[in-house]
């Protein structure tokens, strides 16, 4: 009687490096088969495995005993009968194997969530962590003026829109009327309005093209194992 298990551990990143804002780092990818044998005659059986061979994965167990062909990994063993002493009457042979992916991603392109995954990784440098983090606070310093940047410019399209709406309005009654002046005061306070929001955009555009310009520097002087 056989049985065979398989199941994949969690992919894990066994180095990291960064290289003038490249990002590269090596995953390693686990796959174990568990073959359980069982003897149930009376006499003694041997046993040949045949584990499919992946050119792109390295056998780690079993460490001995194995022959190796074009398509398959071979094992044999021999298993004593049920009514024989000291019989092991079932046996579990574990196959290991591991992959290694290398990879290569450009810090620029990626979001702060990802590089807090990368941080969380045991096997990284502090030095590297530091680097990430500094990255981080970086990247969110910046998203803040863009999203205010962005709110801004919102609010002067909306206030372009509601004038596009009142000047028309305002050809429909006389100049002396309560509602073209209630119309002409709400102009003149958006106009106001809208000369602080340029003033501010102004400010907000150059403090993300300098953040932005930062970021780029940054990258491009960093090396960290």
């Amino acid at each position: 009687e056989a049985k065979l298990d398989r199941k994949s551990e969690p992919e894990e990143i066994v180095s990291m490096k960064i290289a003038r804002g490249a990002l590269t780092l090596q995953r390693k990818f686990v796959d174990t088969a568990v073959y359980t044998l069982k003897n149930k005659r009376d006499k003694s059986r041997r046993y040949l495995i045949e584990h499919p061979l992946r050119p792109d994965w390295e056998l780690v167990e079993p460490a001995k005993d194995i022959e190796k062909t074009r398509d398959a990994y071979r094992f044999r063993l021999a298993l004593d009968g049920a009514n024989q002493r000291g019989g092991g009457k079932s046996r579990e042979i574990i196959f290991r194997e591991q992959h290694m992916e290398p990879e290569i991603l450009m810090l620029a392109n990626i979001q702060s969530d990802q590089i807090r995954f990368f941080i969380s990784q045991k096997n990284i440098s502090d030095t590297l962590r530091q680097a990430l983090k500094e990255l981080v606070g970086m990247q969110e310093a910046l998203q803040t003026v863009r999203q205010e940047r962005q709110q801004k410019e919102q609010r002067v399209k909306a206030i372009a829109e509601e004038q596009n709406r009142i000047r028309p309005n305002m050809q429909t009654v006389t100049k002396n009327s309560e509602s073209y002046s209630m119309w002409e005061r709400k102009l003149v306070q958006q106009e106001k309005d809208l000369d602080q929001l340029n003033v501010d955009l102004e400010k907000l555009r150059a403090d993300e093209q300098t953040r932005n310009a930062a970021i780029a520097r940054f990258l491009a002087e960093l090396n960290v194992e």
